[in-house]
C-alpha cells in the first residue's frame, strides 16, 4: 500500500500551502500533507469512471454563490439531457468532483470531473457552448470559456483536482445515487501509521 512507503521517503520539497501559512514545515506536518493528499486521490478514484475533466472560467470576477448557480445550470442541463426532466424523481444524475481555484486576476474558474455511464451519448462541444452561453441556444459569451477534454485515467486529473485541498480551495463533491454505495465500503480509505 503506497500509504505503507510514504513515512520511510524523505520528501524532496514541501506541498505548496496557501499564503496565509507562514510557518515552514516540519517534516511531519509535510507528510502528514501528502497522506492527506493521497486520502483525496484515493477518495476521488472511487467513483470513477468519470467522462469528462472539465475547466470552466469566467470572463469577469463573480461572487461564489453566482458562479454556483451557473454551475448547477450547467449540471441540470447535463442531466436532463441525459436522463429526462425529471431525473431527481429517478434517482438520476452524474457524479461530479468540483474544485475551485482563483487566478491570478482574482477570478475563480472550476475543474471539474464528471461521471456517468451515460455520458458518452452527450457531445462535448455542446456542453461547452451550454457554458459559455448559459443555454443550448444562446449565442453570447456570458460566464466564460468551457473547455471540456476526455477523462485519461493515466493523465493525472485526479491529482490535479486533489491538489486545490492545499491551494487554499475548495473540493465540493456530488455523488449520484446509482453510486452511492461506494461511500459505504467497509475498507478505510486511509490507514495511519505511527
Amino acid at each position: 500500500m503506497i500509504v505503507e512507503s510514504i513515512p520511510n521517503k524523505t520528501l524532496s520539497r514541501q506541498p505548496s500551502l496557501p499564503s496565509a501559512c507562514t510557518v515552514p514545515l516540519q517534516p511531519s506536518q509535510a507528510c502528514y500533507m501528502v497522506l492527506l493528499q493521497q486520502a483525496w486521490v484515493e477518495f476521488i478514484e472511487r467513483f470513477q469512471p468519470y467522462g469528462w475533466f472539465v475547466t470552466l472560467t469566467f470572463k469577469e470576477s463573480k461572487h461564489p454563490e453566482q458562479a454556483d448557480r451557473a454551475f448547477f445550470r450547467w449540471i441540470r442541463n447535463i442531466n436532463e439531457s441525459l436522463y429526462g426532466r425529471r431525473y431527481r424523481e429517478c434517482n438520476k444524475g452524474v457524479t461530479w468532483i468540483k474544485c475551485i481555484e482563483y487566478q491570478k486576476r482574482e477570478v475563480l474558474h472550476f475543474h471539474v470531473l464528471v461521471g456517468s455511464p451515460m455520458l458518452y451519448k452527450l457531445k462535448r462541444l455542446d456542453f461547452m457552448k451550454v457554458w459559455e452561453t448559459g443555454s443550448k441556444i444562446g449565442d453570447t459569451i456570458i460566464n466564460g470559456y468551457a473547455r471540456i477534454l476526455k477523462f485519461n485515467a493515466h493523465g493525472g486529473a485526479i491529482n490535479y483536482c486533489s491538489k486545490y485541498v492545499f491551494k487554499g480551495g475548495e473540493v465540493d463533491v456530488h455523488v449520484s445515487a446509482e453510486q452511492w454505495h461506494l461511500l459505504n465500503d467497509k475498507e478505510p480509505m486511509l490507514q495511519f501509521i505511527n
